[in-house]
């Protein structure tokens, strides 16, 4: 896994090679980014450090889809009414955990099961991989008791 520094140095990178002009706004949600290791949704964005109180919504949006169009981030496709993104780093991918009932998400730790499934699907079907995703949803520990 590519530590934060590194993550920050590809998208800044990204950003150079496609001539995007690089306001403070973009550089605050890249290092944000960059040290988030999983999907946010822009509420979460605007009350992060360094974010809260220097970008609206309306900035905050236009942003992620300026970035997004560039491939320099992601849209995760949780079953949420909020967008959530992600940065786009090459050779890095990334499950998750998320509960159906608060919305949190987690990383589900890298198993080979799943590298075993995407090469039996690779040699049955003939497919070739370029990423994958994967969400598991369910109920996370703290919301389990509220269930019973």
């Amino acid at each position: 896994m590519k530590s934060s520094a590194d993550r920050l140095a590809w998208s800044l990178q990204q950003c150079i090679a496609k001539k995007m002009r690089m306001t403070g706004a973009r550089k605050r949600i890249l290092r944000f980014l960059s040290e988030s290791r999983q999907p946010v949704n822009l509420e979460q964005m605007g009350r992060a450090r360094g974010i809260k109180g220097t970008c609206d919504n309306a900035t905050l949006w236009r942003t992620m889809m300026s970035l997004e169009e560039f491939g320099i981030v992601r849209r995760v496709s949780l079953k949420s009414k909020m967008a959530h993104f992600a940065l786009a780093t090459p050779d890095e991918h990334h499950d998750y955990l998320v509960c159906q009932d608060c919305g949190t998400v987690a990383d589900l730790p890298h198993t080979h099961a799943l590298d075993a499934l995407q090469e039996e699907i690779s040699k049955t079907k003939g497919f070739t991989f370029e990423k994958h995703e994967v969400e598991i949803y369910g109920t996370c520990p703290d919301c389990q008791p509220a269930k019973r």
